[in-house]
């Protein structure tokens, strides 16, 4: 079974993305922002991918990418962070998407978007993961 980080401020909006992406057989878990987020990765390093939404209150999305990379580096993580992330956001715009890329986000899907939209990019990023370990 897959594992997906869930990173997003609305709780309404993640518990249905949850809710689908459990059905899909994916276990998933959510977290409101960064600092819940580096908690739960903390005690459990072991997911598939992160989902990110970009625009968060106290720290947007970029910035939560950014932590994270910093926070999970050497010595304790001698590859640093290395689980894909997708970005799920409703800023849609081709500065943003240069920008993704840059950063190394692995997929990128624009809100509102369909359930099986957002599998299908899941499957291929995680398929993409298992090919290189």
């Amino acid at each position: 079974m897959n594992r997906i980080l869930l990173i997003d401020d609305d709780e309404d909006y993640s518990s249905v993305v949850k809710m689908r992406l459990e059905k899909e057989g994916f276990e998933v878990t959510w977290s409101s922002g960064c600092e819940k987020a580096i908690e739960v990765l903390d005690k459990d390093f072991a997911y598939d991918l992160v989902i990110l939404d970009v625009e968060m209150p106290q720290k947007n999305g970029l910035a939560t990418l950014a932590h994270l990379r910093h926070h999970f580096k050497a010595p304790k993580f001698p590859n640093g962070f290395t689980i894909p992330v997708m970005v799920a956001t409703g800023l849609q715009s081709a500065r943003l998407e240069d920008i993704f890329a840059s950063q190394n986000v692995s997929g990128y899907i624009k809100k509102p978007f369909e359930s099986h939209a957002l599998v299908d990019q899941i499957r291929k990023i995680v398929e993409a993961k298992a090919e290189r370990t």
